[in-house]
């Protein structure tokens, strides 16, 4: 057997044909020795070379190197020999051309087409004599090949398969069957990759069958864990319209999924069975878990823009690993311990790529593809499937621009075949994680943060105790909230008999009363009047049809601040999911000490997906609307000229204003590259305005407070040495900056002009992700449960509030009058 190789290092080398006896017959003066072929009378090796443009020839032995034609070659491919004749392929003229083997002289072209012409061989019976086949009495199982001398051979198998013992039979090899589990809609497909021969598939008919193909680690599992696994993965990967990932910790034995609707990922416990959330302010399109590395990549997406970010798997030291080039809306990822890269793929740009897993050298594999949705890596290949096609493609993981490959599924067409990798080899760590032990001792849910420590989360509702081990109950609802029974959260009895599960095991739709047409149901079971709804009159006896009255879908609010002097309730304003509510109202006001205007009523919000900021009335509820505002993300009222401050999320770096008298909206902000602001805060009184600037550039993210006149005028640059600034706030009373830091875990506070700093809080920390300051308390809500806390300005005491938010929204607001 004789082959060419003009990779880095050219050569023309030889072997037997079982493998063996391997040799190189040419190294020097080579380019690129495309075609080879035998002249076996002469026992002579031909080859052509299309770097060099020549056609050469030696003896089967390496000796006797001639050069045979070396003239209007242009760019040789393909040889062969028959008779005196030497015959090639050129690529670029189109064409097969003869000349005498010997002299090269005698040049004629035989054909031109208008394709390239490749590959050409001739058949003919003087070239396939019969000989000896020492074979056919060999009695292998599976392959026999030949040996140079033709009297030996050596027994072969197949790529799953050893040889056995007797040097004949073949075994075959466990564990390295290559699988790929395909979800498509609700039925999930087993797909069994071959090198050779055709792919099989079948269709797994039960939950049990998956989950054991799906789990990483022999260990044993409960078998409602497995059911609950499938049961997980069924939601996640069984309707069109989730686009989300699941990820595999095999070492923590949790499942991740992406919940793209509420922003978030939900870790479940496969030991415990409970969950708990991680919270983004961006939709999650895609999860990749790398247990053995504590690493988990997530891309996030707003609108068509998404970028991908690297993180623990607690969701800590989140750091920006691809910035924003991609489009959406489906993101895959995938990794490959071999080459220790990260592969993706982008419906919106049809891009498929690696990434090495420090993000320094990043390699285009395909490109143009049509809306490319799934991706797999088994062995040396990645797997894609495309939209509305039940076809699955690969091709080589490492070579840029390959030919690829492809199998159609005979299935009813679908609009997108998930892929999910169960034929990786088991990654072994050399200790036993803390979280295989008990649980590591959380009463709830155990999560890897690295390969020697864990972190103990709680469910929705539930607040870690002083051991950091043991979640509790914050405290029961509140007269004006429904718990539910499934996790003991509290929601608001706004959302009790509203026709929609908001318990997720329809306790708050449990013995409703039945209105008819044309009526509301109202929180006490009474009907009356669609009618009488949002008039500003109590017509159900508990005011529940005066609540709930905003009816768009809230991304981010900011309650205009008038004020007057004057005492009264203090309320919290968020969001939930579909409408702006008030989820808390303390019994005492407090008397402002500052009269600068007449309360207005106004209350500002933006749609989650909608480019545009509306305006509310509170007292007559005409609303208005700016529309020209690009895709706003955070707000910002200036009370007294009532411009309103937003950062706009197709341009992360700038932060504008807009009049809505004038409807027009100017830059105030521009971040400096490759900053982002991530929150910021304005202080109409004394014409300041303050943001966080983040780097997520560099392998952890550090961000700068800056200030500014309101106009953008004037940048001081006041704090630094910061992670991530989720949250800035201010105590207009003792003119104090307040910002909550999440990779640090600590609120720092500092005078306006960045003096005086120093750290307001650094214990009893889980993720905070806002705050706001009035009077002599501090408020701050729980990433991890959307639990709210409350801790005095005087005082080294924080309490939590009794008000729980089933859906962990990041956004709170102080709204009173006096503001």
């Amino acid at each position: 057997m004789y082959w060419s190789d003009w990779g880095s290092v050219p050569h023309i080398s030889t072997s037997g044909m079982n493998g063996n006896s391997r040799s190189t017959l040419v190294t020097d003066n080579l380019g690129w020795p495309n075609g080879l072929t035998i002249d076996y009378p002469h026992a002579r090796l031909y080859w052509v070379d299309a770097k060099l443009k020549i056609v050469q020839s030696l003896k089967l032995d390496g000796s006797d190197r001639r050069t045979v034609h070396h003239t209007a070659l242009t760019h040789p491919f393909s040889i062969a020999i028959l008779d005196e004749k030497l015959f090639w392929s050129d690529l670029r003229r189109k064409s097969i051309h003869h000349c005498n083997k010997l002299t090269g002289r005698d040049e004629k072209t035989l054909l031109k087409e208008s394709n390239e012409i490749y590959g050409i061989h001739i058949h003919h019976p003087v070239l396939k004599p019969k000989l000896y086949n020492p074979c056919s009495s060999a009695s292998c199982e599976e392959i026999c090949l030949l040996a140079a001398d033709r009297n030996h051979y050596t027994c072969a198998c197949g790529l799953d398969e050893e040889l056995g013992f007797d040097g004949k039979s073949c075994i075959r090899i466990k564990n390295v069957n290559q699988h790929i589990i395909i979800a498509t809609g609700k039925v999930f497909l087993d797909y069994r990759h071959d090198i050779l021969g055709r792919p099989h598939w079948e269709r797994i008919h039960t939950s049990h069958h998956f989950a054991e193909i799906y789990e990483s680690l022999n260990r044993n599992s409960l078998s409602n864990s497995n059911q609950i696994m499938f049961d997980e993965i069924s939601r996640v990967f069984g309707a069109d319209e989730i686009i989300g990932g699941t990820g595999f910790d095999h070492v923590g034995n949790n499942l991740y999924s992406a919940d793209v609707e509420n922003r978030r990922i939900e870790v479940m416990s496969l030991s415990t069975l409970e969950k708990t959330f991680i919270l983004f302010s961006e939709e999650p399109r895609a999860i990749l878990l790398i247990p053995e590395k504590s690493t988990m990549f997530v891309a996030l997406c707003v609108s068509s823009s998404c970028h991908i970010d690297k993180m623990l798997m607690t969701g800590g030291e989140r750091s920006r690993f691809l910035k924003n080039n991609f489009r959406g809306p489906r993101v895959a990822l995938a990794y490959d311990a071999e080459t220790d890269r990260v592969f993706l793929t982008d419906e919106g740009t049809g891009r498929i790529e690696s990434v090495s897993f420090d993000g320094n050298e990043r390699k285009l594999l395909h490109l143009h593809l049509p809306q490319p949705v799934s991706l797999a890596i088994l062995g040396d290949e990645v797997f894609w499937t495309l939209k509305n096609t039940t076809t699955v493609f690969w091709s080589n993981k490492t070579k840029s621009f390959t030919g690829r490959k492809r199998f159609d599924l005979p299935i009813p067409s679908v609009d997108v075949m998930h892929l999910i990798t169960t034929s990786s080899k088991n990654y072994s760590i050399d200790n036993v994680h803390q979280c295989q032990i008990n649980n590591g001792g959380c009463s709830h849910v155990c999560l890897v943060e690295s390969l020697t420590s864990r972190a103990c989360r709680c469910p929705p509702a539930m607040i870690l105790d002083a051991d950091h081990e043991t979640c509790l109950l914050d405290s029961a609802c509140p007269k004006e909230e429904f718990e539910c029974s499934y996790d003991h959260s509290c929601i608001s009895l706004s959302l009790r008999c509203d026709g929609v599960d908001d318990c997720f095991n329809g306790a708050d739709e449990v013995n409703c009363t039945s209105c008819g047409d044309g009526e509301f149901s109202c929180d006490n079971f009474n009907c009356i009047s669609t009618a009488l709804v949002c008039d500003n009159r109590d017509d159900c006896g508990d005011n529940s049809d005066e609540k709930s009255c905003l009816d768009e879908i809230p991304m981010t609010i900011s309650k205009s601040k008038p004020v007057v002097e004057k005492t009264g309730n203090i309320d919290l304003l968020t969001d939930a999911r579909e409408d702006i509510r008030r989820i808390c109202s303390e019994a005492q006001g407090r008397q402002a000490t500052r009269s600068e205007g007449e309360a207005s009523g106004l209350t500002n919000w933006s749609p989650k997906l909608l480019k545009i900021i509306h305006e509310m009335n509170l007292k007559t509820r005409e609303k208005e609307d700016n529309g020209n505002s690009g895709l706003p993300r955070v707000l910002a009222v200036d009370w007294i000229t009532h411009n309103v401050f937003y950062l706009d999320g197709e341009t992360p770096g700038e932060v504008r204003s807009c009049s809505f008298n004038e409807t027009k909206a100017t830059l105030v902000v521009q971040a400096k590259n490759p900053g982002v602001v991530s929150s910021f805060v304005v202080e109409p009184r004394v014409g300041w305005f303050f943001w966080g600037q983040t780097n997520f550039s560099a392998q952890n993210p550090t961000t700068e407070i800056w200030r500014s006149d309101l106009d953008g005028e004037n940048l001081v640059n006041i704090a630094g040495n910061l992670g991530v600034v989720s949250g800035i706030a201010i105590d207009h009373e003792r003119s104090r900056l307040y910002w909550v830091d999440t990779s640090l875990q600590v609120i720092e506070r500092a005078k306006l002009d960045g003096s005086a700093r120093d750290v307001f809080l650094r214990t009893k920390l889980q993720y905070p992700v806002t705050i706001n300051v009035y009077g002599d308390s501090l408020y701050w809500l729980m990433g991890t449960s959307g639990v709210l806390q409350k801790c005095s300005l005087l005082e080294d005491v924080c309490v939590p509030v009794t008000v729980r938010n089933h859906y962990g929204q990041e956004l709170l607001v102080v709204s009173q009058p006096s503001r």
